[in-house]
Formats: structure tokens, sequence, C-alpha cells
């Protein structure tokens, strides 16, 4: 099958949420200074412009171009700050997120790890920091099939967040969803509806019931009213869903991705002749189209759950919000 990727639209409100925190923590000091103090200035100045170049390159799904300034920043950090500053932390979590969204999983993981081990030692076990390194491995480990391990680093991130932020959180937001979609793949389909109801009701009150970042929310809802033979509550989601998107913007890809679910469930209904018009108007919005398999896709489940560089994007992490 090829690899097709999803354009995220769980983004904005998140970002906002992370860029507004204010309360300060503070961290420890770095043990590997062996810059000036005004050199050190300046390349922590570097650093934070890759850092930026990093989050634009990968908003637009330019990922070979995010490695070298997210390797710089690094590199950078660790030079001037030691490799147990949270800002390294930070840094690890970016290039790790960036090598998960673009498949390389096995490059991610041992970075997200040392992240954790750098946040959990400088902040603690339950700051919003080191649940944002458990919610990218929890992504990795998704993506990977390891479902288990990834629903044990969801809640507990979410346990973190939800006594750090408000239930309406962007961010906690984010992580129920994740965890939703990921027991819509364990058959948990009550646990997961229920959580993605939730998440649901919570995004129409923030941003309005048209908004796009409600898509893979309705999206996940309908693959459980599939799985439970509600096909017509399974359509009307759908439609729903891609209603929205047209709005947002006409022949967006994942629009093509929404009239292949629908193909499958009027397939499953019998009704090839209009499974294969569905499946007609999604190759002419994405001609690969074709090579998606609807809602038992695991590709479709993987550009769900996306890496967490929303989170990681907040700007200083000592002023991560607590």
């Amino acid at each position: 099958m090829r690899r097709t990727r999803t354009i995220m639209l769980f983004t904005t409100l998140t970002v906002s949420a992370c860029s507004t925190a204010t309360t300060e923590i503070e961290a420890p000091s770095g043990q590997g200074n062996n810059l000036s103090s005004i050199d050190e200035e300046s390349q922590l100045e570097l650093a934070t412009q890759l850092t930026k170049q990093v989050e634009d390159f990968y908003r637009r799904g330019e990922l070979s171009e995010a490695l070298k300034p997210a390797r710089k920043a690094l590199e950078i950090r660790e030079e001037a700050l030691g490799p147990d500053d949270p800002e390294v932390g930070r840094s690890l979590c970016f290039l790790a997120a960036v090598y998960q969204a673009m498949g390389k999983s096995a490059d991610a993981e041992p970075l997200c790890r040392r992240a954790a081990t750098v946040l959990e030692g400088a902040f603690g076990d339950g700051h919003p920091a080191f649940a944002m390194s458990l919610q990218l491995l929890a992504d990795i480990q998704a993506s990977n099939g390891r479902l288990a391990d990834a629903v044990t680093l969801y809640e507990r991130a979410l346990s973190i967040q939800r006594k750090t932020l408000p239930s309406e959180s962007p961010i906690v937001l984010m992580i129920e969803s994740k965890l939703g979609f990921t027991y819509v793949d364990q058959g948990e389909n009550e646990k997961a509806e229920d959580l993605l109801r939730r998440v649901l009701a919570m995004q129409e009150k923030a941003i309005g019931p048209d908004h796009p970042d409600l898509v893979p929310t309705l999206d996940g809802i309908a693959k459980i009213k599939v799985k439970s033979g509600q096909s017509d509550e399974a359509k009307k989601l759908l439609t729903r869903a891609m209603s929205i998107l047209d709005k947002f913007q006409p022949n967006h890809p994942q629009i093509a991705e929404i009239l292949e679910h629908l193909a499958e469930i009027e397939e499953l209904g019998g009704n090839v002749n209009e499974a294969e018009s569905l499946r007609q108007r999604a190759r002419e919005i994405q001609p690969e189209s074709e090579n998606r398999r609807g809602f038992h896709g695991a590709e479709v489940a993987k550009s769900r759950r996306g890496a967490t560089i929303e989170v990681i994007a907040c700007r200083n992490i000592r002023s991560f919000a607590i």
C-alpha cells in the first residue's frame, strides 16, 4: 500500500494554548556551558530561530527540510546549556516529532525516551512538559501497533494534564482524541465513543459546529458506528465532516478519504454501484486515493494521531502551563 498523508487539522488552538502560558518554573541550571555569555546568548537566539524554521517546515509538510535545523538547534542547546537542560528535552521532542512524521519511528523513539528522562529529571513526573514527551512516545507506540503501550502512555499523559489544565483545554482534548482513536483500534468501542463524544461537545462549544478541527473526531465516531452496524448514523457523521471540509477548502484531500469511507459503507450494504461512484469522486480529488482502504486501513488510523508538534511548540518550556 502506498503511504499517504492526511493534512492534520488539530493545530491552531493548541499552539495558542502553549504560547500564552505564563507561569514561571525554576529549572535546573545547565552543566555544559563552554561558551562566553555573549556567545551563548547569540547561539541560543540562533537555536530559537532554527526551532521556528522546524515548526514552519513541519506545518508545510516539508519534513526533510525540517531535519537539519532541528538537529542544529539540539546541538546548540546541548553545547550551551548542557545535556540535561529542559530546553534540550524540548529540542529532542522536536527532532523526534519530525522523524515520527516521516515514518521513522526507529529514529524517533530513542530521542523521545531521552527527552522524557531529561524532562522528568528537570521538572518531576507530574509536570506538563513531561506529559508532552509521554504523548509523543504514545504516538510512536500507536503507529507501530503497540496499542496497549500507547493507551498506558496516553492515559498517564492525560492524567497529568487534567490536573493542571481545564477540561476544555485544547491539549487535554488532543490527548483524549488520540486515546479515543486508540480505543477504537483496540475494539473498545464504548470507551472510545464516550471519550470522542466528549471531545466533540467541547470542540463545538469552543470553536463552533463547522470548524475543520471537528473532522477527525466525527470520522472516529463514524468508524465506531460502522463497527456497531449503525451505518445510517455513520453516513450522517461523515456527510457532516465532508460538508465542513468543503466549506473550508473545496477538494481538500481529506474529502477523498471521507468519500472512501462512505464508499465502504455502501459496499457493505450491497450498493456496489454507489460505492464505485463515490470512489470515482475520491479519485478525481486525489488520484492516489484508489490505494486507500477506508475505515480498515492502517494508514487512516496513523494519520489521525500525528505527532505532538503543536504541544512541543511552546516558546519557552520553562513557562509551560502548570
